[in-house]
């Protein structure tokens, strides 16, 4: 029986069928592999993925971007802050960032 569904799978759908259509059950069973496949395919990257940042960390590599601010900018843009005289734009033009950056630190800050 296995001889027999190795060579349907070699022959032409049409030649088995009749028709050039797949039938619905068999379309399903081949989706439903190529579906698994992909899955497995997928989760082995990401293992492979979380492997080489959790090495990476080991040997004191860390990712991401940079912090922009430090303690001593963001206390000084807490100051400037305090000061009603500056505009936010004036501070956030000393310091180099946008309104959104300044206004994460010091959000952050109070968190902290």
């Amino acid at each position: 029986m296995q001889i027999n569904i190795y060579i349907y799978f070699l022959l032409p759908f049409s030649m088995i069928y009749g028709s050039d259509s797949l039938p619905v059950l068999a379309v399903k069973i081949i989706d439903n592999m190529l579906n698994d496949t992909n899955g497995l395919i997928l989760e082995a990257i990401r293992e492979r993925t979380l492997a080489g940042l959790s090495a990476a960390r080991a040997r004191g590599r860390v990712g991401g971007r940079p912090p922009v601010m430090d303690t001593n900018k963001i206390a000084m843009a807490k100051s400037m802050m305090a000061d009603k005289s500056i505009s936010v734009k004036d501070i956030c033009k000393a310091f180099g960032v946008s309104k959104s950056t300044l206004y994460k630190y010091l959000s952050e800050d109070k968190k902290a």
